[in-house]
């Protein structure tokens, strides 16, 4: 039993931790167990090093407390880890800066909407497209819904060229008007376009 905990435990602690905070699934399978074994393997290598220097800590002469110890820490250094995932600056870093260019985020969404920024909605095949704030956007769905704030519709001429913003070609501006939205299914969107403001 001892093996069991000390080799599988401490990394199946961390995983669900970790999946638990930064909201992903925990379905335990093959790979979930074999990546178990992995960190708890990791983990005990670290504990070893830094905390079985401890004389009261030795895994042999206390193997008990030396597993409480090492589980409070697996918890403590998963939670941590999680929280730090869930950044939004170390998802950016993640996605844009680093050569990995992934984040951990759950969703494409919550890595590309800026607070403040204006999105172009163009819709396939019509002669207008939706311009405002993307408010919320429905999550763990392949072609997710979203909701476009203080939004207006604007026409787009034959040539695929957006004309002059002037009040004869919107059909609809109620970019004054933040409690009016839109829902959009993104099933039927040609591409958004990101307006920095």
């Amino acid at each position: 039993m001892p093996l069991l905990i000390k080799y599988v435990m401490n990394g199946f602690i961390f995983i669900c931790i970790f999946n638990f905070i930064t909201e992903k699934s925990n379905e335990v399978n093959k790979v979930t167990i074999i990546s178990s074994v992995i960190i708890s393997y990791v983990l005990d290598m670290l504990f070893s090093i830094s905390v079985g220097k401890i004389s009261f800590l030795e895994e042999g002469k206390h193997p008990v407390a030396y597993l409480i110890t090492t589980t409070i820490i697996t918890i403590g250094v998963s939670f941590a880890l999680a929280l730090v995932a869930k950044k939004k600056e170390f998802n950016e870093w993640l996605l844009f800066k680093s050569p990995i260019h992934r984040s951990f985020s759950k969703n494409f969404w919550s890595d590309v909407i800026d607070d403040g920024a204006w999105y172009r909605v163009h819709i396939k095949e019509s002669n207008y497209y939706y311009e405002g704030q993307i408010v919320m956007v429905e999550e763990n769905e392949h072609c997710p819904f979203i909701v476009l704030g203080a939004y207006r519709v604007l026409k787009v001429d034959s040539y695929n060229v957006i004309k002059n913003y002037n009040p004869f070609i919107i059909n609809n501006d109620l970019s004054s008007n933040e409690t009016r939205s839109i829902i959009i299914n993104t099933e039927e969107v040609d591409y958004i376009e990101v307006i920095k403001t």
